[in-house]
């Protein structure tokens, strides 16, 4: 393996799946001029042409309008990198035209699109486009909804998405863009709808996802030097959830920590918590333990946009609160 930047991981995803079947198109705003909002289509309109590469305003209706009539006629669109705030203007063409006109049809049609969202604070977007509106999208029947947490999985799970004939929406963390990790070269597709046990532990479980995945990992390193080692799952896969895999690790752990940036009400966590509850209640010995993002918007400052979300420290406390039973 090399080392990359999520940005490059995922670039490298897009050159492999427009170079392997000429039916997968680019479409994104500014995807032909400045390579996307982040240069992660730089050149590629020049290597793959026009008519592949394809640029677009940047209004969440007709991207994914054009995507769901490219679909229906044998294409597979990528609608490149943006706002998850401009999927949220285009929430009724998500639901009536990628997830329920195909299974109206006589004979069921492939959707095969990829909608790439970036999600979370990150270069001081302020709270118009920093959301993170992932419980939204995840109630929707029928759209695969994954959030890679490291440039690695950023490649696999593209690639799994591209290759899927559903459609899949990639939260991307804007703080993840430029972090360098352990890429492969060659070709990967990630699985699309399983956790992974990211570290092993045995004195409880943590779950995570995105962005958190990375803070948590490092609450864990510290949680090593207090005694208590920590097993961490990455849920990677929020539609379809996997709680088999989290309720595995419950059962032999006995505690639980759920952590998460995004609000508690209603969340991706809260349904899991549920799932805990009904089913690995009688492993628990001790009650579920959450962290959630503070419900408030977030700030342009530097210096403020993290705060109210989850860190380390809060992570670690926490943690220990939990086996204190506190």
């Amino acid at each position: 393996m090399r080392e990359c930047t999520y940005i490059e991981a995922t670039r490298e995803t897009l050159i492999d799946a427009l170079a392997g079947d000429p039916r997968t198109v680019l479409i994104g705003a500014d995807v032909c001029g400045m390579g996307g909002r982040y240069q992660s289509a730089v050149g590629l309109r020049e290597r793959f042409g026009p008519l592949r590469v394809r640029d677009v305003p940047m209004v969440g209706r007709a991207i994914v309008g054009v995507a769901a009539g490219a679909a229906a006629n044998g294409a597979r669109p990528i609608l490149d990198l943006t706002p998850i705030e401009t999927w949220l203007g285009a929430l009724p063409e998500i639901a009536h035209l990628l997830l329920i006109a195909p299974k109206l049809c006589g004979e069921r049609r492939s959707m095969p699109i990829v909608l790439r969202g970036l999600v979370g604070p990150g270069y001081s977007s302020g709270p118009f486009q920093s959301g993170h509106y992932h419980p939204l999208f995840a109630h929707l029947p029928g759209l695969r909804v994954v959030a890679p947490s490291s440039p690695t999985e950023g490649k696999g799970m593209l690639a799994a998405a591209i290759a899927c004939d559903d459609p899949v929406l990639v939260l991307e963390p804007r703080r993840l863009l430029g972090e360098t990790g352990p890429v492969p070269e060659s070709p990967f597709p990630a699985t699309l709808d399983r956790a992974a046990v990211a570290r092993v532990g045995e004195a409880l479980t943590m779950v995570a996802y995105g962005t958190m995945v990375g803070v948590a990992r490092r609450a864990v390193e510290t949680l090593d030097g207090l005694s208590i080692r920590a097993e961490l799952i990455d849920l990677r896969s929020l539609a379809p959830l996997d709680p088999e895999t989290v309720i595995a690790s419950v059962a032999k752990t006995g505690r639980v920590l759920l952590v998460d940036d995004t609000f508690g009400r209603c969340s991706i966590m809260s349904e899991l918590a549920a799932q805990i509850a009904v089913h690995a209640i009688d492993y628990l010995d001790a009650p579920i333990a959450r962290l959630d993002a503070s419900d408030r918007p977030i700030a342009f400052s530097p210096a403020l946009e993290w705060a109210g979300m989850p860190a380390e420290r809060d992570i670690v406390s926490a943690a220990e609160q939990l086996m204190r039973g506190d």
